[in-house]
């Protein structure tokens, strides 16, 4: 990567042994871990994940039963809390997330064990795992499924992130500030996970949403980088609200609009 006058002139990307090197007019920085600005050795905000342990995830294939409805998913997870009192699951077993996936008959197994998770990875994959075979083997719906690739993944909440123009913070937040540069709204209490593996909210008042400010996607450092996602510029308390995938899909199309703005106009301003 070459800068010259706060700009990035020129990005080398290696394809297959082969280096291309790019001429861009903008970059926007989608990484989810900075790595735009890390490579360019501007500053980051450095991930911290004392709240926002890890989950461990396996995603299952070939699952039939319906995860649309709370009804589903409680009587699943009543399941696996009977099992957890007969001593067939060990406890925090109940610390799991079932989620639908975007491929049919797939579901990502999320288990929060704190910092089990990354303390002791292969305990805590084989813990997924032992829960994915109890509901195969116990539960309606789940009966032919099986973990899609080899093993349970490591699933980072907290990620490095860009300083920007403008920092969000987490007052903005629970005070649902507005702005005038506004690019995307935000709803997600501020969500933190413990070293215990639960759970802490702090929401929002009721039916008030904060705003987004284009200066949160603009690097503080590079004139022409943007980012978007969970390294927008953010404060520790901002980012655990502002990560969800709601967001992150809104602050990409704003990164996006941000580009095409200055593609037409030669400045990247709210528009």
């Amino acid at each position: 990567m070459q800068i010259r006058d706060r700009r990035i002139v020129a990005v080398d990307i290696s394809r297959g042994g082969e280096v291309e090197r790019v001429l861009p007019g903008l970059v926007v920085d989608c990484s989810g871990s900075a790595a735009v600005s890390t490579l360019a050795g501007i500053p980051v905000f450095e991930k911290d994940e004392s709240d926002q342990v890890p989950a461990i995830v396996v995603p299952l294939s070939n699952v039939s039963v319906p995860l649309e409805s709370t009804a589903d998913r409680l009587q699943i997870l009543l399941a696996i809390r009977h099992a957890i009192d007969d001593g067939i699951l060990e406890k925090g077993s109940e610390m799991v997330s079932l989620m639908p996936a975007l491929e049919p008959g797939r579901v990502l197994l999320k288990l929060n064990l704190g910092h089990k998770a990354m303390r002791q990875p292969s305990v805590a994959r084989q813990h997924c795992e032992q829960l994915a075979a109890f509901l195969k083997r116990s539960v309606a719906g789940f009966e032919q499924c099986k973990p899609v690739g080899d093993a349970a993944t490591i699933a980072h909440r907290a990620s490095r992130r860009m300083v920007g123009e403008v920092v969000l913070t987490g007052d903005d937040v629970l005070q649902a500030r507005s702005v005038p540069d506004r690019v995307a709204d935000g709803c997600w209490p501020i969500e933190k996970w413990l070293s215990t593996g639960e759970q802490e909210l702090v929401a929002l008042p009721a039916g008030k949403c904060y705003t987004i400010p284009a200066g949160a996607l603009r690097s503080a450092h590079l004139d022409n980088l943007l980012g978007a996602g969970r390294i927008m510029s953010a404060d520790a308390d901002a980012i655990a609200s502002a990560r969800v995938v709601g967001c992150c899909l809104a602050t990409g199309e704003a990164a996006g609009n941000l580009a095409a703005d200055v593609a037409e106009t030669g400045s990247a301003q709210a528009g």
